[in-house]
């Protein structure tokens, strides 16, 4: 126990550089749970049926988690 407060007494003044790490790492881990769900919806709805505005909608959804990913890592990396 007594190693457990040395720890705590340690890391007190970054405490917000740690919270903020790992926010943005669970941030980084929420974001990659989309993209299977994508390939699901482009094999399931879009293959069989051509629907190009579905395709365009996907495209975009899935442009805008990589771009957002891509900085929450960056961020995720600044802070660690």
């Amino acid at each position: 126990m007594k190693q457990f407060s040395q720890i705590l007494q340690l890391i007190q003044p970054y405490w917000r550089q740690i919270l903020q790490s790992l926010i943005a790492g669970i941030l980084v881990m929420m974001l990659t749970i989309p993209g299977p769900l994508l390939t699901k919806v482009l094999i399931d709805e879009f293959y069989p049926h051509r629907d190009s505005d579905l395709l365009t909608f996907v495209l975009i959804v899935g442009a805008g988690i990589s771009i957002v990913s891509r900085l929450t890592n960056m961020l995720s990396g600044h802070f660690s």
